[in-house]
């Protein structure tokens, strides 16, 4: 039985109408792995941004399909579907322009940032999905012939579009974001679909010329325009920015929309981050400056740490585990990291660094500085990954970590405490504000099979403060450590578990602080 419903000439044939949804999934859930890209120069990656990039294409999904569905009862015409290509394809060229609109209206807005990042996610994405979801139901009803099949077209067109959409997310988070950048991807997706929609599309010359001149001027923008990264990875969005907050001479290095660190190239011995004079004191309390000791970090950043080691410690011999290669080439070709330093890169997952490329007993340091903002690898937190760690670690080796939590809430922190105690005998808390239960706040934990020699750690004299007071007092006020009465008292009043491979609530844990921080 033949549909009666449309025109023999707008019948499309079976491999062109799994072609477009194929085309349709692919553009979808391309959009929707640089969504996550897209948003993290403004708003961080997060529990937040992923829920409400979500959330906002399922929604337009949801919204296409059943608008896709009624047109294509009441208008079912290639014309109409070629047109609804083109929208879907000049929605998707608009989402490459909104976020250079939305960045700095989201980050200084005093909305709640669950509020922010959903708007943000809404404004951007969800029109976009909407009209991508318009374009499979009109297929349906243009390759139908015969009713009795009903159920093999759509099943067929339901499965091009999911192989299309596992084919988009696999080649965008594998290498197309890195090799065109977000916006170049999107604008290219968007150009593909609307070259198709005015190939599909019986529509009068004039109104076939003026959508590819509308067309080609965002194509053409979108691909001039440079992108707010400096360089656009699977990881990151890195940006380089002349100058710093010490000073001095120096670069942030910011990674999304973090500043990941303060770098002066010509002063090693400048730490931007309080942390990081913390490892300074640590250095110079286990170390003198000819001792040879091995050390390995958990991520490289802007190699602050591994440069200031190589620096005054020429001796010792440094392995950092950073999982984005750009970073290190970003830091190598712009930042002055020496190549001949004596600083070895292992470009992968820290865990499967330890896992494969170093061997048991190795690092008499370790330090852990991979959580980007309230961005947390899970499985760098669990009991069985400190226990990994501590298997390439010497039997006296120490392990530092800095985490970022606010006591008022401290589930995260109390978590890691207990993480920790699980595999080490003694664990010490040096938070950055001495009224640690005041607000967000960094601590850094520090833990090992030896006790700390507090009074060591107390009179040590950092080569990073040797030609500056302001960094003497900056180290001095950091160094505080907090007494074992104080860490149970803490642990008492959260009683969040060990983190484990089963159970680690990370991003959970966090999800407080992080609002109230943005």
């Amino acid at each position: 039985m033949t549909s009666s419903d449309q025109p023999s000439h707008d019948v499309l044939s079976p491999w062109l109408g799994r072609g477009i949804v194929f085309g349709a999934g692919a553009a979808m859930m391309s959009m929707e792995i640089a969504a996550g890209r897209m948003i993290a120069p403004a708003l961080g990656v997060s529990l937040y941004t992923w829920t409400s990039v979500i959330l906002a294409v399922l929604i337009g999904v949801g919204m296409g399909n059943t608008l896709g569905g009624r047109m294509a009862d009441r208008f079912p015409s290639r014309q109409r579907l070629g047109m609804t290509c083109v929208g879907a394809g000049f929605m998707i060229l608009l989402a490459t322009i909104f976020p250079r609109l939305l960045d700095q209206l989201v980050q200084s807005s005093a909305l709640d940032v669950w509020i922010r990042t959903l708007l943000y996610a809404f404004l951007v994405f969800l029109p976009p999905a909407c009209a991508l979801a318009l374009i499979t139901p009109q297929v349906a009803k243009l390759t139908l012939e015969d009713l009795g099949h009903t159920g093999r077209v759509v099943g067929s067109l339901g499965a091009w579009n999911a192989f299309g959409s596992i084919i988009g997310t696999y080649a965008a988070g594998d290498w197309l974001i890195a090799f065109f950048g977000t916006g170049r991807l999107l604008t290219l997706t968007g150009g593909g679909l609307m070259v198709l929609g005015l190939g599909l599309a019986r529509t009068v010359a004039p109104r076939r010329a003026r959508i590819a001149l509308v067309g080609g001027m965002f194509f053409l923008g979108n691909l001039l325009v440079p992108s707010l990264c400096l360089r656009e990875t699977s990881y990151y969005c890195i940006r380089v920015i002349k100058g710093d907050e010490t000073g001095k001479d120096g670069w942030i290095l910011r990674l999304d929309h973090l500043i990941h660190s303060y770098v002066v190239p010509a002063e090693p011995d400048v730490l931007g981050y309080s942390y990081e004079q913390v490892y300074a004191n640590l250095l110079a309390t286990r170390f003198g400056k000819d001792e040879a000791f091995s050390t390995f970090f958990i991520g490289g950043g802007g190699y602050v740490l591994p440069r200031y080691i190589n620096a005054f410690y020429p001796n010792a011999s440094v392995t950092v585990s950073e999982i984005d290669p750009e970073v290190t080439e970003v830091n190598r070709r712009l930042l002055g990291l020496s190549e001949s330093a004596n600083i070895r890169s292992i470009h992968r997952d820290a865990r499967i660094a330890l896992m494969q490329d170093t061997p048991d007993g190795s690092f008499h340091l370790v330090f852990g500085d991979a959580f980007n903002d309230f961005s947390v690898p899970y499985h760098l937190t669990t009991v069985e990954f400190h226990r990994l760690l501590k298997s390439k670690m010497k039997p006296d080796g120490l392990y530092a970590m800095n985490v970022i939590d606010d006591a008022d809430h401290g589930q995260f922190l109390a978590a890691m405490i207990r993480t920790l105690q699980q595999v080490w005998m003694f664990v010490d808390v040096a938070p950055q504000a001495k009224d640690f239960r005041n607000g967000r706040n960094t601590f850094v934990l520090l833990a090992s099979d030896v006790p700390l020699d507090r009074d060591a750690w107390m009179h040590a004299r950092p080569f990073s403060e040797t030609k500056d007071e302001d960094a003497r007092a900056s180290r001095e006020k950091n160094i505080h450590l907090l007494t074992q009465e104080d860490i149970t008292a803490f642990l008492a009043s959260h009683v969040t578990p060990a983190l484990t491979d089963d159970f680690a609530p990370t991003d959970a844990y966090l999800a407080p602080v992080f609002r109230e921080g943005y």
